[in-house]
């Protein structure tokens, strides 16, 4: 970015910006630490965190869906190409008219159709640096709903990696994704691992019990039912489930349920369904461990534990957020499963809750598997900066991220979460060891993750190199633009008329965005074309003594030739010396004469007439 003058960066998302954290950290760090004005273009939804919010650099500019999601099949396949044309007529608009020009574009993919499209387009209209962030690729994950070998997979296939090769930029998420990119798409990107932000923390003990009492109500009446939480909860007092509070003095319940907290979009590539299998089979074989016969009815069991009583394992309480297609679907499976130890919860938090809810939990739950088997999930690195211990399903590169037995685990089956679960949980929450190992680990993965010095090291540098090349493409825009404006004003005047003030400031001749610098268009330009006029005349007087003029050509042929053998000293082509001739006789019939009998080769010079009206200045005439 120029010195002195603050840039300007647009971040693009075609999706609900408040569930992209990724996006809005690039927004702060592009405000914060590269000082830039931030124009975000995106869908509205959910809020985005207070910190983006509340920054006066950051301009939210939020779209509205044409085409709303949840369409039946048949319907899905007929509006799919009318809403990628709908999004991008709607995204050209805002990203090439709506917002002020920026220095670069940050662009999230996926999903690429239209977004690389129109962003790229504006990219040449506004001479602006392509900068996309790789979180995926698009294309496999449209393969998860019509499958890989669909036409329209091929066609989106094609235009993400097309118009993903034109951008100036690239980051992505993995090594993994870095390599596939350079060895099959010839891009090269920089590697940007995911951080939380400094507000992903653990929670404090008064932060927690703040929280639990926030959502008593949300914990305790989720779709009328009734288990093994809502059993003993207590609304009329100030404690929680969670937490009791006695005067000052805050402490967490013995007999508290271990929280559980899993992210999730809803989608096809999280597999919900095993959560659910998972939870059942836990509770399916704490009832074995402790030799419970089916016959024992669920409130002697909840009436037990609300007196005090202490069993080998705890009971779960699985909190879910997100928003997502697949969600009514799995809430109504939940309320037919019939658990003793297991209660869900589906919410969707403030942007200001969900780290103070990953900070106060036990365990974290990844379900994510990956369309493309190359992205890592973000909120895994959300867990760990709050210091939670994960479980995540087992996939090619997730190891990148979650390092068996230090920060957490992985598992492939229902069956191998349950034993995880147990394994974890037992004689909690005391003397769970392992559980405490991995929330050691968990913090020492939390503790050395920062995003601002990540984005410093790895996304700065791009982008500053960007604006750089940018600046000096710019540079020499606009020095091709000033010579060809003086090279118009020298044809125009060998063609048409004298050079003047008149025909510099025509804007029909001379547009805004080419006239000549300031220095040619000041009233010295009248006092120029005088001496020009003079100092011609005092030539053509040592070729023709009598100072006559004369409308023969034979002589006027010889006047030129020496006027232009004394005038090629000062650098002066042809067209110049056509331009004095004219300046002293004001004849356009024989300037027309001589400009058959000469060459025009170098009339695409540089403007002489100003190279001479420099030399009068300095010369007495």
């Amino acid at each position: 970015m120029k010195k002195g003058k603050r840039g300007r960066a647009a971040v693009v998302v075609l999706g609900d910006f408040g569930r992209s954290p990724r996006m809005q950290y690039h927004a702060l760090s592009l405000a914060r630490q590269a000082s830039l004005e931030v124009d975000i273009v995106a869908y509205g939804g959910s809020d985005p965190h207070g910190a983006v919010l509340d920054n006066p650099s950051i301009h939210l500019h939020t779209m509205k869906e044409v085409i709303p999601h949840g369409l039946p099949r048949i319907f899905y396949l007929l509006a799919l190409p009318l809403k990628a044309l709908a999004q991008f007529l709607v995204l050209l608009w805002y990203v090439c008219i709506r917002i002020p020009s920026p220095d670069v574009f940050i662009v999230q993919n996926p999903p690429s159709i239209p977004t690389l499209i129109a962003v790229k387009w504006a990219c040449w209209l506004r001479r602006s640096a392509f900068i996309i962030d790789w979180h995926n690729f698009g294309y496999t994950l449209l393969g998860l709903s019509l499958g890989r070998s669909h036409a329209l997979v091929k066609t989106y296939y094609w235009c993400e990696r097309h118009f993903g090769s034109m951008a100036d930029g690239a980051l992505c998420v993995t090594k993994a994704m870095q390599h596939e990119l350079a060895q099959n798409w010839g891009i090269r990107a920089v590697v940007l691992y995911d951080q939380p932000p400094e507000f992903f923390r653990p929670a404090l003990l008064a932060e927690k019990h703040e929280l639990f009492c926030r959502l008593k109500k949300d914990i305790s009446h989720q779709h009328g039912l009734h288990d093994c939480v809502t059993h003993d909860i207590d609304e009329n007092t100030g404690n929680s489930l969670f937490t009791t509070q006695i005067g000052d003095s805050l402490s967490m319940n013995e007999n508290r349920p271990a929280l559980i907290v899993s992210s999730t979009s809803w989608t096809a590539d999280e597999d919900f369904e095993m959560l659910l299998q998972a939870a059942l089979m836990y509770d399916r074989r704490v009832a074995a461990i402790l030799n419970e016969p089916d016959s024992i009815k669920n409130e002697i069991i909840w009436s037990e534990i609300s007196k005090g009583k202490q069993f080998l394992y705890p009971r779960l309480l699985f909190i879910i957020t997100g928003k997502g297609p697949q969600r009514e679907k799995y809430e109504e499976q939940i309320k037919k499963l019939n658990l003793k130890r297991v209660a869900f919860r589906t919410m969707w938090l403030k942007a200001e809750d969900y780290p103070l809810l990953l900070g106060s939990a036990d365990l974290g739950v990844c379900l994510h598997t990956s369309s493309s088997g190359l992205d890592l999930p973000m909120k895994v690195v959300d867990m760990f900066g709050c210091g939670l211990p994960v479980c995540a399903v087992s996939y090619s590169c997730i190891e990148e991220l979650v390092k068996v037995e230090h920060n957490g685990l992985l598992f492939a089956s229902s069956s191998e979460l349950a034993d995880e679960l147990l394994m974890l949980f037992k004689r909690f929450p005391d003397e769970c060891d392992a559980l405490k190992l991995l929330r050691r680990g968990a913090k020492e993965s939390g503790a050395s993750a920062n995003w601002a010095f990540e984005w410093q090291q790895h996304a700065l540098p791009l982008i500053e190199k960007q604006s750089k090349v940018l600046e000096k493409l710019k540079t020499g825009i606009k020095s091709i633009i000033q010579i060809l404006s003086r090279s118009i004003i020298e044809i125009l005047s060998s063609f048409r008329c004298p050079v003047s003030v008149d025909l510099m400031r025509d804007p029909v001749i001379m547009p805004t965005a080419i006239r000549l610098p300031r220095a040619l268009r000041t009233r010295d330009l009248d006092r120029g074309n005088l001496e020009l006029r003079k100092k011609s005349h005092f030539l053509i007087k040592d070729i023709n003594s009598s100072g006559e003029m004369t409308d023969d050509i034979n002589e006027i042929d010889g006047i030129l030739e020496s006027l232009f053998t004394d005038c090629q000293s000062y650098s002066s082509s042809k067209a110049s010396v056509i331009t004095v001739f004219y300046l002293c006789f004001s004849n356009e019939e024989i300037t027309r004469s001589l400009q058959a009998r000469l060459s025009v080769a170098n009339l695409m010079t540089r403007l002489s007439v100003f190279v001479l009206w420099r030399v009068c200045k300095n010369e007495e005439c």
